[in-house]
């Protein structure tokens, strides 16, 4: 705007092309000066300032330390999308004024590679860092309480990080597509972990899921291809369909005793799996739970065991025999492409009778 406005009052005043071209560029250089070197827009709030952008310029810079004051005052917020696309920075140092970064603050910023984050911050916000595919080294804040959704997701170069024991919610995705992720260590002062939160993490070895959390949602672990060890415990009550969906590597599991249901695809391709004891008090196994389970073939069923669903078992190329309570309704399909015989046993007597393919 500023170029055009010099531009048409100089056209108003001289008819010399050349001269007008001249004052065109002139002017757009001299505009474009301030732009040279990284500079902030800020924005007053409660406590001081927050970064509301960081405009990168047309040098740019690979090594960024957030300012801690500003008009004398501190900086103790950096608002959401402040820092995304900056492709060119490689690390942020965040100083310990900054209370609060929001949502997207350091998406896509391709190549970042290390993050010094504050001691007193207690929440990353969602898409914080999201798909900053090269980072590897990151702080997490000993008074942490949160992880956002999607917060490192697709942070594939993330390796081995450490929470603290504040740590109360990891939410849905938050680690989504973190393929190099080999170990993380859940505190026990965890209480939720959201749908997807470890989806395609596909180095994780093994996982612990702490005694707080009660309730796991779908797609947690779905296709964790290196997933070995999962060690449950007996206060979670709820398992959600496709949670182990595609863990190849997995050959055992305990499941909890308070669950009533295998929900559908729970354990889906999960083709190293070789034996499983279905809970008592389990009523339900929905479709799909164990489809393309190869190597499985040994599975004890409980006694309050009501439905077996559609495709459950299918394509269990190992599970040659299966006993069943006798009021257990299996869905037609259930077994398909399985050379499974079923039993049924009567609870009342004992006896053992039925085998039907």
């Amino acid at each position: 705007n500023i170029v055009d406005e010099l531009y048409n009052n100089n056209l108003a005043t001289n008819n010399n092309k050349y001269i007008n071209n001249i004052v065109m560029i002139g002017s757009l250089i001299l505009v474009l000066i301030p732009f040279l070197r990284p500079f902030y827009i800020y924005q007053k709030n409660e406590t001081g300032y927050q970064i509301k952008y960081y405009v990168p310029g047309l040098i740019g810079e690979k090594k960024v330390n957030v300012p801690s004051k500003h008009n004398g005052k501190d900086v103790t917020e950096i608002r959401g999308s402040a820092f995304i696309n900056c492709y060119k920075i490689k690390e942020v140092i965040i100083p310990s004024t900054v209370k609060i970064i929001h949502g997207h603050a350091f998406e896509n910023d391709t190549n970042l590679t290390t993050v010094v984050l504050p001691n007193d911050l207690e929440e990353i916000r969602g898409y914080t860092f999201n798909n900053d595919t090269k980072l590897v080294n990151i702080n997490i804040p000993n008074k942490l309480k949160s992880i956002g959704g999607y917060a490192f997701a697709n942070c594939k170069s993330l390796t081995n990080i450490t929470l603290p024991n504040t740590l109360t919610e990891i939410r849905g995705h938050a680690f989504d597509g973190a393929s190099s992720l080999v170990n993380i260590i859940l505190p026990d002062s965890l209480e939720t972990i959201g749908g997807g939160a470890f989806r395609d993490c596909t180095s994780l070895i093994s996982i612990t899921i702490p005694e707080k959390v009660t309730e796991i949602q779908g797609n947690t672990f779905t296709n964790c291809t290196s997933l070995v060890q999962v060690n449950l415990h007996d206060n979670i009550t709820s398992i959600h369909g496709e949670v182990f969906m595609g863990c190849k590597s997995l050959k055992q599991i305990k499941l909890p005793s308070k669950i009533d249901e295998i929900r559908g695809s729970t354990f889906q391709d999960c083709s190293s799996l070789t034996e499983i004891d279905i809970p008592e008090g389990v009523t339900r196994i929905g479709g799909h739970a164990f489809h393309n389970c190869f190597s499985l073939s040994r599975v004890s069923f409980p006694d309050s065991l009501i439905e077996i669903g559609s495709s459950a078992f299918r394509n269990c190329t190992s599970l040659k025999t299966v006993q069943l309570p006798r009021r257990t309704i299996v869905n037609e399909r259930a077994f398909k492409e399985s050379p499974t015989i079923i039993s049924y046993k009567d609870n009342a007597t004992g006896d053992t009778y039925g085998y039907t393919r």
